[in-house]
């Protein structure tokens, strides 16, 4: 991770460089000008705040080439051996790129998780799936290795007991039920070592007593229809559902074409 920090502070540094002076930005938008690139600014970094960092590197993605090229030259300008060290390269970008990439998914569930004009309980587990499987994929990654341990550790301190309420707001989704809650958690649990099969089983049993509760109260009441839920940013989750549903199809064709066969 500390390859990450140095690369990240360097790009950061150029940011801050060329905006922070009037004209030096001015001579920047002419170089993107030159380069068939609209002259803009670029976010603001918090180091303290990795949202923060993640939509600094996401803004000047684009421009890499752009940036790259304009502040070396000025640090050429300059001449000194300190300016040299503070160059950008290729491989900065590189592994700038990558970092993006993996702080996506949990900038996006940071996003959706903390809307208030909206239900979030229901998407919770999905966002759990996403990060579960980001972090599975870069536990062995030669630059994010390291970071994925840590952050491994802390979902699984938070995330090994799931609240029920997060358990009933999927479960009442009727493209996922009971059935696809099972199979998410098995999902998680795979990727992040959980065994999560007491806690369906209590969910299992909390659910039965909140259906008698609702029964007794509302039984003879009609209610309305549902409105259809976004799925946003779940892409994970809701391929591996469909994929299960898919699955099963073909599991109940090939027994029907099994049970025709001639014995």
């Amino acid at each position: 991770m500390k390859e990450v920090s140095a690369r990240v502070d360097r790009i950061r540094y150029a940011i801050s460089w060329i905006e922070s002076s009037n004209p030096r930005f001015r001579e920047f938008g002419r170089h993107c000008t030159l380069n068939g690139l609209r002259p803009r600014r670029f976010q603001n970094d918090m180091p303290v705040r990795w949202n923060s960092t993640y939509l600094m590197l996401q803004n000047c993605l684009d421009y890499d080439t752009t940036i790259k090229g304009f502040f070396n030259m000025k640090l050429a300008e300059i001449g000194s051996l300190e300016a040299q060290t503070q160059a950008l390269t290729s491989d900065d970008w590189y592994v700038a790129r990558i970092f993006v990439e993996f702080l996506k998914i949990f900038y996006n569930a940071t996003v959706t998780l903390f809307g208030v004009y909206y239900p979030t309980s229901s998407q919770t587990i999905h966002q759990i799936v996403e990060m579960s499987e980001v972090l599975n994929i870069y536990r062995e990654d030669i630059i994010l290795g390291t970071a994925v341990v840590v952050m491994e550790t802390k979902l699984k301190k938070y995330w090994s007991t799931i609240p029920f309420l997060y358990a009933l707001g999927i479960i009442v989704d009727p493209r996922v039920k009971l059935s696809g809650l099972d199979f998410l958690l098995e999902f998680i649990g795979t990727n992040m070592s959980i065994d999560y099969s007491e806690q369906i089983t209590d969910i299992r049993n909390k659910l039965f007593e909140v259906f008698s509760i609702y029964e007794r109260r509302f039984g003879g009441v009609d209610t309305q229809p549902s409105t259809e839920l976004e799925t946003q940013q779940m892409q994970t989750s809701w391929s591996i559902l469909k994929w299960r549903k898919n699955h099963q199809v073909l599991l109940q064709r090939n027994d029907m074409l099994h049970s025709l066969e001639p014995n």
